[in-house]
């Protein structure tokens, strides 16, 4: 019994350690001190962003599996990180002057989702979190991307591709942050009610930020334009038929 407990432990342990190794490389691209000059091919966003993601699913959502006596010990662990970054990345995003460190936070609460989801260990929890990951991928890292010559120039704009870009960001039907958030509240509420009331208070910090986010897009022209169109409607696709994504990772 001893060795099965300190076999146990060690898992627990050697899990936890790859799990926070994922969330900070998810967390980390997204904080480092903005360069107006930086671009595409030298900045850490847009390859570390990609690790973060594929490490979680691969990880996190696997370790209750592993480690049964551990599993809610390390569920509570990733939910009240998930809050954390939620509720920081959420109001840092809306206070913050800087427009691409409004982005960065933005990232962070995010993944705060993402980690609320994998933290409840419930089948709508899973599927919420690797919604959120795959539109950080497929939809926020783009935008972020494109957006970032408009905040050099400083360009703000309040075109109805600005609005949608903002609802998108903000998690409104039909985009894919929605679907998303339902499965999301309705895994909290199937865990632990006062929690999802916590999650939907936190849920409502993304409304102003993400306006701001829309508008740092200015008037988005030639291929770029054509871009933001080909990510809004990826994302719309996935939150109207989010079935083949959930289905691709085993869910």
């Amino acid at each position: 019994m001893e060795r099965v407990r300190a076999r146990d432990a060690v898992a627990a342990f050697a899990i936890a350690l790859v799990a926070g190794i994922g969330a900070a490389v998810g967390t980390l691209p997204f904080i480092h001190e903005f360069d107006p000059d930086e671009r595409t091919a030298t900045s850490p966003v847009p390859w570390l962003a990609f690790l973060g993601p594929a490490l979680a699913v691969a990880v996190v959502s696997r370790a209750g599996e592993l480690v049964p006596s551990a599993a809610g010990a390390f569920g509570a662990m990733l939910i009240g990180l998930g809050l954390l970054n939620i509720v920081w990345g959420s109001i840092a995003s809306w206070g913050t002057e800087n427009g691409a460190a409004a982005w960065h936070y933005s990232f962070m609460a995010d993944w705060g989702l993402a980690l609320c989801g994998f933290g409840l260990a419930v089948a709508d929890g899973q599927r919420a979190a690797v919604l959120v990951l795959f539109g950080i991928l497929v939809s926020r890292l783009p935008l972020y991307l494109w957006s970032r010559q408009a905040l050099r120039e400083k360009m703000l704009d309040d075109r109805p591709v600005n609005l949608l870009a903002a609802a998108m960001l903000a998690g409104a039907a039909p985009f894919a942050g929605f679907a998303a958030r339902v499965l999301l509240l309705r895994g909290a509420t199937e865990v632990y009610w006062p929690l999802a009331l916590v999650i939907g208070l936190g849920l409502l910090l993304w409304l102003p930020s993400s306006l701001r986010l829309g508008r740092s897009l200015g008037l988005p022209r030639g291929r770029q334009a054509v871009g933001v169109g080909v990510a809004l409607g990826i994302n719309v696709a996935i939150g109207v038929y989010p079935l083949p994504i959930l289905a691709l990772a085993g869910l």
